[in-house]
């Protein structure tokens, strides 16, 4: 369907849908009806009759995908349009367990130590910063989330800096 076309069955559509219809689907664009799940990555706020507002983690079922950038969905029996961008296919809870499982390993000796030994990985660190060596002279060099500092030990080393953060 061309943009042209979708644009105006998307607009054509929340005309025609009243208060009293957001309980019933509307017609799907697609020849396939879709039914699948969500999940909010931030609130919402919907403006007007035909948008719905959700919090940050909201399961949201998808009933049709009028077009890129809004979706006809429901939440607890409610239906209407949701802005796509405000969407993942992962909850909330998953990406927090992977963010925590990813950065909570950084509190642990044990991943310094593996990353510290890895010889191939340092050295590679060190040449770099050896043959970058003159972009660093007397500039300042902040190195965020540092964990051991072996990297600002090496720019400080071989870069001469006026000043390591």
């Amino acid at each position: 369907m061309s943009s042209e076309k979708s644009i105006e069955s998307f607009e054509q559509k929340q005309q025609s849908i009243g208060e009293p219809d957001r309980m019933h689907p509307i017609s799907s664009t697609n020849k396939e009806d879709i039914d699948e799940i969500v999940y909010a990555l931030s609130s919402f706020k919907g403006v007007g009759q035909h948008q719905l507002s959700f919090g940050k983690g909201a399961t949201i079922r998808i009933l049709e995908k009028p077009d890129d950038n809004w979706w006809w969905g429901e939440i607890n029996g409610v239906q209407g349009y949701i802005p796509v961008n405000h969407l993942t296919y992962e909850s909330v809870q998953q990406m927090y367990w992977e963010d925590n499982e990813y950065f909570g390993n950084y509190g642990k000796l044990k991943i310094h130590h593996e990353m510290l030994s890895d010889q191939p990985r340092t050295l590679a660190y060190q040449s770099a910063i050896q043959k970058n060596a003159q972009q660093l002279r007397g500039k300042r060099v902040i190195d965020v989330g540092c964990g051991t500092g072996i990297l600002s030990l090496m720019c400080a080393k071989y870069g001469q800096p006026s000043k390591v953060i």
